[in-house]
């Protein structure tokens, strides 16, 4: 496996709110790396045992393969770790201090974290700006204004070049 094409971070556009019960996490791998991705997910400060989901493929460019999963825990504060699976089906754990044995036992200590999903975490798409015409406008393009702060090398309208 390509360790150094391994790449998760908890924030956007690897950790986001979906919505205010749903946490999206995705992470980046060598294109054609992994057999299996999973994420193994609690309540940052509960104490069951953590739970074990498969990750899907979402995404494939030329160099990278993208795995997401959509999670949700009561209170919604989460920690979360990766177990990666390659094509030798040899098995990594990802935490947020880097790759640990399969048979790590202190999951717990280093796992990511998202601290807690908020209302004003989600974005609120407006639905009007997808057809809306947007014009920009610049006022100094068509004016120079005042003349003694502009450049030598702006040129009058019309010059020949």
């Amino acid at each position: 496996m390509n360790k150094l094409a391994v790449y998760h971070i908890s924030d956007i556009p690897y950790a986001y709110a979906k919505n205010v019960n749903t946490l999206t996490i995705r992470i980046r791998t060598a294109k054609n790396d992994l057999n299996n991705c999973y994420i193994y997910y609690k309540d940052r400060f509960g104490d069951e045992s953590f739970i074990k989901k498969e990750m899907y493929l979402i995404s494939e460019g030329e160099l990278y393969s993208y795995y997401e999963a959509d999670l949700s825990v009561a209170k919604n504060r989460y920690k979360y770790i990766f177990e990666l699976i390659d094509k030798n089906n040899v098995s990594y754990i990802l935490d947020e201090r880097g790759f640990r044995k399969s048979t790590y036992e202190y999951i717990d200590a280093n796992s990511f974290h998202f601290p807690y999903i908020s209302a004003d975490d989600v974005y609120n798409e407006n639905k009007i700006l997808q057809e809306a015409i947007v014009y920009q406008i610049f006022p100094d393009r068509f004016f120079k204004g005042f003349n003694k702060s502009n450049p030598k090398t702006i040129s009058e309208w019309e010059m020949k070049i």
